[in-house]
């Protein structure tokens, strides 16, 4: 079996195409916003499948509930959220997965699978099922309440015609201990109506505001994610498996995670902000997000006269911190080695003073590759 998608994306200021992702071994984080796709017709493609990964951003009936934090989605809210306002919402909704039915070479089909992020509740999906025209295509939904204090979760909608659920159940990555609390992971295995099993995971992953601690977040759920694919594969070896979600990263950005030493005393910032003639800096970068750690570059930057000189040596991070605290020789050699441990001599008391990290998309140019633009973000 073949899963095929088709991708457009609809945000609150622009429209913009998205690719999709099918996972059936490996894990990259995506992010999906407001992404669909449709569905070929069964019948003149056996076996293959389109399905849909929408978030509907804010998908809140305007009934106040007093479990979650939905106050500004009611009447008398912030947001001025009226039956009719959740009425037009639904009903553009429902024009929009209409319109993704319609294709060129086969004819009309609705999506066999429509995930959703960003759902509030069973009403809103119900609304949405069987109080718009959406009912004439028999679309059933799987939904489960998470603890996220905004009160928005993940659903899947699924035709009953082509997809039959066996297993549904919500995973959940909050960790109340540290009062970490969000979208449960949502699961659903199921058959076709060609018979293959079709696994759906929908995701909606924490945002990478917050720095270390909400980069720490994130690796926690992308771990149950993990595991979860790990477990499904090892009971359904032969399985189509589809990850889908809003992952709140894009597929061409990596990470950049720096950590910026200096003395007790901040010397080398503050003679850096006094514009020598010539100054230095030491950082250590690396690729991977917290709290990993393994391979990076332990990089001495020296500035004179204009002209930026960059000593780059590799290391393993912690082999670095153990070596300033006292705990073992330095861990490299070469004349760079050498270099790096004279400046931490030098400056004796250098320790970790500023952490750093953001996700920065590279480009390079086609006729001279040596031409490098890069974007920093978040």
């Amino acid at each position: 079996m073949s899963i095929t998608t088709l991708v457009s994306n609809h945000s609150r200021h622009k429209n913009r195409e998205k690719h999709f992702l099918l996972f059936k071994k490996c894990f990259l984080t995506f992010l999906f916003l407001c992404a669909m796709t449709t569905a070929l017709p069964e019948s003149n493609a056996q076996g293959r499948y389109r399905l849909v990964f929408w978030n509907v951003e804010n998908l809140f009936d305007c009934i106040d509930d007093s479990c979650s934090n939905d106050d500004v989605f009611t009447p008398h809210g912030d947001n001025h959220w009226t039956y009719q306002r959740y009425r037009d919402k639904l009903n553009n909704i429902y024009k929009t997965l209409t319109a993704m039915g319609f294709d060129d070479e086969n004819g009309f089909n609705m999506p066999l699978a429509i995930c959703m992020a960003e759902v509030e509740n069973d009403k809103a999906l119900r609304d949405l099922c069987n109080g718009t025209p959406l009912r004439r295509f028999g679309y059933s939904f799987v939904h489960f309440d998470s603890p996220d204090k905004r009160g928005i979760d993940n659903a899947l909608l699924y035709r009953r015609d082509g997809y039959s659920p066996y297993l549904a159940q919500a995973v959940s990555v909050s960790d109340s201990a540290n009062g970490f609390f969000s979208r449960d992971i949502l699961l659903v295995e199921g058959t076709t109506s060609n018979g293959d099993t079709l696994i759906i995971i929908v995701n909606h992953f924490p945002s990478r505001l917050g720095g270390a601690e909400a980069d720490s977040r994130r690796q926690h759920v992308a771990r149950k994610l993990r595991n979860i694919m790990d477990t499904v594969e090892e009971h359904h070896p032969c399985a189509a498996i589809v990850v889908t979600g809003d992952f709140n990263a894009s597929p061409d950005e990596s990470v950049i995670r720096n950590v910026y030493f200096d003395t007790d005393t901040g010397l080398l910032c503050r003679r850096s902000l006094e514009k020598p003639l010539y100054k230095e800096k030491l950082r250590i970068r690396s690729y991977c997000r917290l709290p990993e750690r393994g391979k990076a570059f332990l990089e001495l930057k020296k500035k004179y006269k204009g002209v930026v000189y960059k000593r780059r040596i590799t290391v393993e991070e912690d082999e670095f911190y153990d070596y300033l605290e006292g705990r073992r020789a330095f861990p490299a050699e070469g004349q760079i080695a050498r270099e790096i441990e004279y400046f931490c001599r030098m400056y004796k008391t250098i320790r970790p003073r500023m952490y750093l990290c953001y996700d920065r998309c590279a480009y390079y140019s086609k006729e001279d590759p040596d031409f490098r633009v890069t974007f920093d973000r978040n």
